[in-house]
């Protein structure tokens, strides 16, 4: 399943506290383009009936049972890409390459997509 970085899980933290998005979990998104690479999406969002829900330490991330497989030993990280400006990396095992989607992804904070 995904793996959370300490790093991300302080992000995720202090994002919902400032959004006020109390009640509400991380839902992680992911699909297959056409070229078969990833491309990941994430946003605060409520919990649906089809959600699968994964705590980590503290942060509740939503994962839709059909995309279940997509984040098999996906990590999500937060880095810093210089002071005061970061974004959220998914990394995929599976991928050969470090461009987006074969690799790596990222997503600014709280919007989808990859950089």
């Amino acid at each position: 399943m995904v793996i959370v970085t300490p790093n991300a899980i302080r992000q995720i933290q202090d994002a919902a506290d400032r959004g006020d998005m109390v009640g509400m979990a991380l839902r992680v998104a992911a699909r297959r383009a056409d070229d078969g690479s990833l491309e990941f999406a994430m946003g605060f969002d409520d919990r649906g009936s089809q959600d699968l829900v994964v705590s980590v330490e503290g942060v509740e991330l939503l994962i839709h049972a059909s995309q279940q497989e997509l984040f098999e030993g996906v990590t999500l990280d937060f880095v810093e890409l210089e002071p005061g400006k970061g974004g959220f990396v998914f990394h995929a095992p599976s991928s050969s390459c470090g461009g987006c989607g074969k690799g790596g992804c990222s997503s600014d904070q709280g919007g989808g997509g990859c950089a």
